[in-house]
């Protein structure tokens, strides 16, 4: 199974702010906004029970681009991202928490089943 790491992720996210233009190489500013935001992110969605990534070096690849969107939506403010840009982000997010839950839908969890006898 293909992965991406956090700094792919990291370029991807300020790709999606429109902080870094294509091809060129984030400043360490904008690589440090990102980075200190990402474990309370992954939690956030791990939590929502959006996904799981218990390895940010070893993001799936089928999770990658919904998942660096959500990072996007979640560091906006860090980046003074307002009107428009921040409207259309706002509904990519909402798209990329569904697609996400419709990829982690039916999937087992392993939790030992609860039941209660009568």
């Amino acid at each position: 199974m293909s992965t991406r790491t956090q700094a792919d992720l990291v370029q991807e996210v300020l790709e999606n702010l429109g902080v870094l233009p294509a091809g060129q190489l984030p400043q360490l500013e904008d690589t440090a906004r990102v980075v200190e935001k990402l474990p309370s992110i992954v939690a956030s969605v791990a939590g929502r029970e959006i996904v799981y990534i218990p390895d940010l070096n070893a993001i799936p690849q089928q999770y990658f681009i919904p998942f660096s969107i959500i990072v996007a939506w979640e560091c906006k403010d860090k980046f003074g991202l307002v009107g428009d840009a921040a409207a259309a982000l706002k509904e990519d997010n909402a798209n990329a928490i569904l697609q996400l839950r419709v990829m982690n839908r039916g999937r087992p969890t392993f939790e030992t089943l609860k039941s209660d006898y009568i």
